[in-house]
């Protein structure tokens, strides 16, 4: 089942110095593992965009969170939004279309 929707990753039990070497551990696991499991995804300051398959989108999330561990976070937290559809595939780029599509009607409009 396509899926799509945003992740975010926190950990706990490390200093603040570790958070950027936590985040390029996250990153550098994306980056392999979204080949294999052909996901698509985006990290951002909010979190991480992911479009693909449920069960690829799972098993990624469960190699960065065990990847987070092994570099030394006590907890780790995973919090996650997925959306599915059954009549038809909306991507993320369809979305982000739909809503900007939506400012510039409301900025034409005025409101």
């Amino acid at each position: 089942m396509f899926a799509s929707g945003i992740i975010s990753i926190e950990y706990s039990g490390v200093s603040t110095t570790d958070v950027p070497r936590l985040t390029d551990v996250i990153d550098s696991t994306l980056k392999t593992s979204s080949k294999i499991h052909n996901i698509q995804y985006n990290a951002h300051a909010g979190g991480i965009d992911v479009e693909g398959e449920w069960d690829d989108i799972m098993n990624v999330l469960a190699k960065c969170r065990d990847a987070v561990r092994l570099a030394g976070a006590q907890r780790v937290g995973v919090r996650f939004n997925l959306h599915t559809r059954t009549d038809k595939r909306v991507t993320l780029r369809d979305e982000m279309n739909e809503v900007e599509a939506e400012y510039t009607r409301l900025i034409w409009i005025g409101e």
